[in-house]
């Protein structure tokens, strides 16, 4: 096993798709080192034991980063396809699917996938580079619950009350 590969936590593989072009190993060396990774293409992901677990935000970094491999795992079959109208309602009607199947089980609070024609000009699509955009919200973790507690005595008459 590489030196420089780590174990973030039992939920996450310890794999790590190069990005990076063999003339750059020095970079990618630097990359692996620091305390934010790249696990299969997802971007950076932040290393939980560098991250400190402030307001839910590793709980919903966690789903982000297996949401953003999920969606990218799954449709590495969109790569070398040809690109028209098809292709685009395709890509995003799998990536709504998917999302909604999250929401149905209660790991989002929703989301939704787009093309957005900024990111996807002639010049893009005719040089093969695709964008889909997507969004979600993760639920909040409660992370301090509070109980309120009053005292009263509105519940002795009903020591004699015959009514249960």
């Amino acid at each position: 096993m590489h030196s420089n590969l780590m174990q973030p936590d039992r939920y996450l593989p310890a794999l790590i798709i190069d990005t990076v072009k063999l003339e750059q190993q020095d970079v990618q060396v630097e990359r692996l080192n620091a305390p934010r990774l790249n696990y299969l293409g997802a971007g950076d992901r932040i290393n939980p034991k560098e991250q400190p677990a402030l307001d839910g935000v590793r709980e919903r970094g966690r789903t982000a980063d297996m949401i953003d491999m999920s969606i990218q795992a799954a449709h590495k079959w969109a790569c070398d396809q040809v690109v028209n109208k098809g292709y685009f309602d395709a890509v995003v009607s799998s990536v709504n699917a998917y999302l909604r199947q999250l929401k149905a089980r209660g790991a989002i609070l929703g989301g939704k996938c787009w093309v957005d024609p900024d990111f996807n000009t002639e010049a893009d699509i005719a040089a093969g580079k695709v964008t889909f955009s997507y969004d979600f919200t993760a639920p909040y973790p409660a992370e301090r619950v509070t109980f309120r507690s009053t005292i009263t005595s509105d519940y002795v008459a009903s020591i004699f009350s015959t009514a249960a």
